[in-house]
This record gives C-alpha cells, structure tokens and sequence, in this order.
C-alpha cells in the first residue's frame, strides 16, 4: 500500500471516528455535510473530463490511449449531447442510460446494454440526430489496468461547434469533475474562446493536463507547445514549469505501435501524458479529496468545540450559579435575536440575491438587443453576406452562449451572497455601500465575424465570475455551494439545437446559389432569411427568459435553504447549551464537578481529534508530489 492510501485509510477511519462521536451533538445540516464528505473521500472513482473545442481530437486522442481504435465515435460531423465515460471493468461492456420523456418524467427507460461497435448508434449525430433517442450519457468498461486506480475518462462533445447543446453539456461535466484533460491543436492554437473557456473551467476544477493534438502537422511542434504553455500560464497566472502542457500525435502513436519503434512513440508523445496521466493524476486526485475530508473534519469539530468550552467556563466561575444564569440570559437573548430576526431575514435575502443577479439579467437583454440590432443590420446592408447560412447559424448560436453565460453569473452570484451573509460561519452581512451588486470578473467579448474575419456585430460585454468553495471557506459554505448550485437546464441548448437544424435543412437547398456567387440570389436568400431567422431569435430569447428564470427560482429557493439549514445549527447550538446549564443550576456541587468532569473529558477527546487532524494534515502535506510513491 503507498503512502496515499494508508493517509487515505487513515484518513477515513478517524473521519469516521469523529462522526460517531458528534452524531448526536452535531446539528443536523452540519452533520450531513461532514457525512457526504466522507462518502466522497470513500469513492475511490475520480472523474476525468476531457474536454476542448469542437473538432480537436478529444475521442481520438481516448482511443490511442487505451489503445482501443473507433472505441470513441471519430471522423463524424458533429458528436450528440451526450457523454461516454469509461472506468474498469472486468469484462467489456457498454450500457446505454436514457432519459424520461418530457410528457412522462416519471418513466426512466431502463439502461440498455449494446456492443461497443454500437456506441455511434447513440453517440454521434449521424446515428443520433439532436439525441432524439434522448440518451444522458454511455457507460463503456475496460480491463484496463490504468483505469484500475479509479480513473474515470469523460469524453464530451465540443464547445463551439454548431449544436450549442453541447457547451451545455460539457459545462454541466466539468462540474463534477476532479481533473480535465484540455485538448488544444498545434495547428490552430489557442484562440481567445478557447481561453475563456479554460479560464472558467479552471476555476471549477484547477487540476488541468493540456494535450495539444496534431503536432505531426506543424514543422515545429516543440513551438506551438510552448505558445500554447505560455498562453495558459499567462491566463492562471503560473509559472510555465508548474503546468503540464503535453503535445501528441496519435497517428505517431498507431505508427509506432504497428511497427514496434521506440524512438517514434517517443516522438508521439504519448509515453509522456500517459505517465501523467496514469502515475500521478490519480494520486493528485486523492490528495485533493484528502484535503476536502479533512477540512470537514476541522469544521465540524472546532464548531462544536467552542461552545462546550463556553460552557465549561460557565460552570467553573466564581459564584457559579450566578455565572450560569448570565450565561443563560445570553442565550435567551441570542434565541429571540434570532426569532425577532426570521420574518425579514428571508425577505432581506431575497431582496439581496434579486438585486445581485439583475445586472446580468439586463446584461442578458442587452446581449439579445445587440444581437438582433446587429443581425439586421446585415441583412439592411448593400452587399448582402457571403454565407448567409452560416451568418443564421453563428447567430442561434449566440443566444445560447448569451443564456449560458448569464446562468454562470446567476450561480456565482448566489454563491457570492451566500458568502456575504456568512452562511455557515455566522450571520455577518456587509454594510450596504459595500456590498457589489453582482458577481464581478473578467471581461470576455462575444461576437461573429464574416469569413473574411471582419467584425459584423458590436461587442457583446459580459461579465465572467468564477467563485470557488473550496477547502479553506470551510464544509458548510462548500455543501451549501452544492445545494444552491444547480445544473443549469437545458432547454435553451434544445432549443438552440432545433433551430440550428431547422436552419440547416432551411438551407440545404440554398448550397448552389451560394457556390454561384450571383448577388442577386444571396439578395433573394437574404430577404427568406428576414423572414425566417428574426421569428426564430424571438422565439430563442423566449426560450432563455424562461430558461434563466427558472434557474434564478431555484437559487433562490437554494439559498432560503441554505439560510434555514444555517438557523437551524445555531438554533440547535444555543438550545443544547441552554439545556446543559439549565440542568447544572439543579446540581449539587458534587454533580456540577461530575458535570465539569465529564465535560472536560469531551473537551479532551475534541482536542485529541484536532491533533489527531493535525498530524493528518501534516502527513498530507509531507506527500507533496509524490503521494502514490
């Protein structure tokens, strides 16, 4: 067993040492999310997403890593709305997981087991058009020793391309995900979507493996890997060293493995990314949950350490009963503050969350207003557009990059309230004049351009927020950062996926006027575009008010819950003790000294398991880099 593992094992026996001891004096909420943080720390699968933009090489860079040719759907148009994952099994087996049907959400299809050579049937867009047999996701398994450690490989689809589903998707994913492998391409280079998307990924999820695909076609490839770690250095604000940027060819790879040249799957670079891979993201991964457990551990017990010191201190005072009932009186005080306090706490919440989001809602109305202004104003120019079809396109798209993005400032802005009003480390709201009314970042830039490059619409401004709960804020705020951040819906992406394809078909039969160049005909094209595509981003911002609303309802509904599970701790924290020194005031001085006592030796037990929490803590940060030695 290495290093890692027995901390890990060590880790999750004292864990679970300290929930026996505090189930019945933790509160409730505090209680279960030290629970979920042990059930994570006890899953051994990491989620490994893989993800890029459209057309990078992501499935047929999984394939030459477990070295299992057209095992992830390639050479296709456009891949589904749906992900394949794959973990280690014993035997090999694919199994399909559907859906309910909209008109019947309590009717979940059971999973469907299917043959590897059947996964394009399900995952690519030829054999599963706009996912109309509704599938959320494939699960592959492997005898594959690598996967072995619990590494679970999630290939998506692309952001970017013309199905702006799959940005959804992919979103949702990095979600849940413990590390990313970021797939770029030598020959095109970073661009700045690229960035931002990797820039909002990173905060997600900071354990990042970049594989830049295609170097056997660039003359030096060693350059466009290079530009490539300077850029994202530059974006995360790292030193180059400290990133693991690996360039690779796959064709190298099936090359070298065909005829058995070592120097030539050298060159692939695949030996390389797959010691990254599997020696030492696993072990990344594990210290990762590790820290997360322990830092839970902390929480929960200095939560409940502090007051039966209090109490303590109560009993021990000169002229102790009189001491007690101070103590007492505070409690009564406390308790009506907080009662006094519940008819406009939630309302003052509410009121809060509303005024930090609305700023990306009239941000939002913005981006639709300069988008259709925009569209029209090409459609009213002289020259009418060389493609018009991909002008419709590129400008369905957009809507849904406009509601994707506003969903992403809605949930960081309710993570930011939650902060603000100290949900999970006492009630502490900002003063008015310094409280920001809406989650702040980086700028990015949305916009479409001819193919000729130029710039067609004004700039879109929004705003990026990536607000991170992680180890340091504490177990609380990261499990109310769970309840209060859900998936972001997908109905817009539908939506914008069917329209794309109605566009499409729309222009099937408009290819050969395009090819002829007659302006005349694009004049003629454009006037049906008027009148078909301006309905449609109607109907697409319909579809993203409600889309964004209904996320906005249920952050809101996160957040009461959120501040309720916080009043119930401090409710059940004050109550205990209000309990515990009410019974000291009928004790005898033999009993307060039993109660003293006793009191003491859970104090003790408390601060064994603090330091039993440090030297854990030490032995983590004694692995550094070289946990699975």
């Amino acid at each position: 067993m290495n290093q890692l593992s027995e901390l890990r094992k060590a880790v999750l026996s004292g864990f679970r040492a300290v929930l026996d001891i505090t189930e019945r004096s933790a509160p409730a909420p505090l209680f279960e999310a030290a629970e979920q943080a042990w059930h994570r720390l006890s899953d051994e699968r990491y989620r490994v997403v893989v993800c890029g933009e459209f057309k990078r090489g992501k499935s047929t860079l999984l394939n030459a890593l477990v070295d299992r040719s057209g095992l992830f759907p390639v050479d296709v148009q456009i891949a589904t709305s749906v992900v394949v994952e794959l973990s280690y099994t014993p035997v090999e087996v694919a199994v399909v997981h559907f859906a309910a049907p909209a008109n019947r959400p309590d009717d979940v299809p059971p999973p469907r087991e299917i043959p590897l050579s059947g996964i394009a049937d399900y995952a690519t867009e030829q054999g599963n058009p706009f996912n109309e047999k509704n599938v959320t996701r494939i699960a592959v398994g492997l005898p594959l020793d690598g996967l072995k450690q619990g590494l679970v490989l999630v290939d998506t689809p692309g952001i970017g391309s013309m199905n702006p589903a799959h940005g959804v998707v992919t979103r949702t994913e990095i979600l849940a995900a413990d590390a990313l492998i970021f797939v770029a391409s030598a020959q095109e280079g970073l661009s700045t979507n690229e960035l931002d998307f990797l820039a909002d990924a990173i905060d997600i999820c900071p354990t990042v493996i970049t594989a830049v695909t295609f170097v056997d076609m660039v003359v030096d490839p060693a350059q466009a890997v290079a530009e490539a770690a300077t850029k994202i250095a530059k974006l995360v604000d790292r030193p180059v060293e400290e990133l693991t940027v690996v360039g690779v060819s796959a064709p190298r790879k099936h090359d070298a493995d065909e005829d058995e040249d070592a120097e030539l799957l050298t060159e692939s670079g695949f030996p390389l990314l797959e010691r990254e891979l599997w020696d030492g993201l696993a072990a990344t991964c594990g210290r990762a949950r590790v820290g997360a457990a322990l830092d839970t551990w902390l929480e929960l017990v200095e939560t409940l350490r502090q007051p039966l010191a209090d109490q303590i201190a109560a009993l021990r005072a000169e002229a102790s009963s009189a001491g007690i009932r101070d103590q007492l009186d505070q409690i009564r005080k406390d308790l009506a503050a907080l009662d006094q306090a519940a008819p406009t706490e939630a309302a003052e919440l509410a009121n809060r969350f509303d005024r930090a989001i609305r700023p990306a809602l009239e941000r939002m109305a913005d981006d639709f207003d300069t988008l259709g202004e925009g569209f029209r104003d090409v459609l009213n120019r002289p020259t009418p557009p060389d493609d018009p079809a991909r002008l419709a396109k590129e400008t369905i798209s957009l809507t849904v990059d406009i509601a994707d993005r506003a969903s992403r400032e809605l949930r960081a802005a309710a993570v930011a309230v939650a902060l603000e009003y100290g949900l999970g480390n006492g009630y502490t709201p900002a003063a008015e004049d310094d409280v920001p009314e809406g989650p702040r970042g980086t700028t990015g830039e949305l916009t479409i351009r001819t193919l000729t490059g130029g710039s067609v619409f004004s700039r879109l401004r929004t705003r990026f927020a990536g607000v991170m709960i992680g180890g340091g804020t504490g177990a609380a705020i990261g499990a109310i950062a769970g309840s209060i951040i859900p998936v972001v819906g997908t109905a817009v992406g539908a939506a914008g996926g069917a329209l794309i394809g109605k566009i499409s078909g729309f222009f099937a039969g408009k290819k050969e006027a395009q090819r002829q160049e007659a302006l005349q005909e694009r004049r003629d094209v454009v006037a049906q575009l008027r009148d078909y595509v301006l309905p449609r981003l109607d109907s697409a911002r319909r579809a993203a008010d409600r889309s964004v609303g209904a996320l906005a309802r249920d952050l809101a509904v996160g957040l009461e819950k959120a501040r309720q599970a916080h009043r119930q701790t401090q409710r059940q924290l004050l109550t205990d003790r209000g309990r515990d020194l009410t019974a000291a005031l009928k004790d005898t001085q033999e009993q307060r000294t039993a109660r003293i006592g006793a009191l003491e030796n859970l104090l003790d037990i408390y601060g064994r398991l603090l330091e039993q929490h440090d030297d854990l803590r030490g032995r983590l940060g004694s692995l550094g880099h070289e946990g699975n030695d």
